[in-house]
């Protein structure tokens, strides 16, 4: 099980980087925004079909993202936005948010965004503030396959179905952790259910150990699976790192309803394992 702060927030479009904003503590944030039309359909991104009918929230985006922190519980971030300037979106008061069955607090319902003070002036970099929702200090909730966030507000209803939302990602080493110069190593990400983009030829491996030696390798790129040859180091311990800053891996939604388009983001959690080399 891992304990969850979970913040839904809702509101306008947030600019991308915003999303991936890290917290100085645990929370969860669910984020809906406006963004293609409604009469798509799909998931991760795309957008939703209606849920229920015309009622439903079919101008609203959902972006939910999963974050686990150092030596901190697990965060949720979630966030509900259109893409009104004009109309801000302003959360109902009868507005309930949950993900797995437990219910979320609203933080800030939304509205008119204050200008950002800059150099001393003020500025305003986004018309609308989005609501926001958080779940209670030292909520607990188990890592399962298929988490479910529901919306619903005056009798109308959404849901978004996401795949391994709150598993931590870490890599994983075949043939294992016991290697010999030239073996034919593989990294594995989990879970390996996540759907890759932003990927490129920028994506390295490193076989170090602290103070000792280092050697970066480009291994052959075939997400989940990242595959080298271990090059001729000293035997005993050493590290093998996967370089992740050019690395997007959002966990997948496999259903989004009654939601103009749904989104998902998680920590790339650590990029690092350790490895003993034997003798020749």
């Amino acid at each position: 099980m891992s304990i969850l702060l979970l913040d839904v927030t809702i509101g306008r479009r947030i600019p991308s980087n915003a999303m991936m904003q890290r917290f100085v503590f645990p929370v969860a944030t669910i984020l809906l925004c406006g963004g293609c039309s409604s009469s798509g359909g799909g998931t991760g991104g795309g957008c939703a079909s209606l849920f229920g009918g015309s009622h439903t929230f079919s101008d609203v985006d959902l972006t939910i993202e999963a974050v686990k922190m150092r030596d901190r519980p697990m965060v949720i971030t979630t966030r509900l936005s259109t893409d009104s300037n004009s109309n801000c979106f302003v959360a109902p008061d009868d507005m309930r948010i949950s993900v797995d069955g437990q219910a979320l607090e609203l933080g800030h319902k939304g509205g008119k965004a204050p200008p950002t003070m800059i150099s001393g002036a003020p500025i305003q970099l986004t018309e609308c503030a989005p609501a926001v929702f958080r779940s209670r200090m030292n909520s607990i909730f188990e890592d399962r396959a298929e988490s479910i966030v529901v919306v619903e507000s005056h009798g109308r209803r959404a849901e978004a179905r996401i795949r391994h939302l709150l598993a931590q990602r870490q890599l994983e080493i075949q043939p294992s952790n016991q290697l010999r110069v030239g073996d034919r190593v593989t990294l594995v990400w989990t879970s390996t259910e996540d759907e890759w983009s932003g990927y490129s030829k920028a994506i390295g491996v490193t076989v170090y150990h602290p103070n000792d030696f280092l050697v970066r390798l480009q291994p052959e790129i075939d997400p989940p699976r990242f595959t080298f040859v271990l090059p001729d180091v000293r035997p005993g311990p050493a590290k093998i790192e996967l370089a992740t800053t050019y690395i997007k891996a959002p966990p997948k939604v496999v259903a989004c309803m009654g939601l103009k388009s749904c989104n998902a983001g998680a920590d790339s959690g650590p990029a690092e394992v350790e490895v003993t080399v034997a003798p020749r």
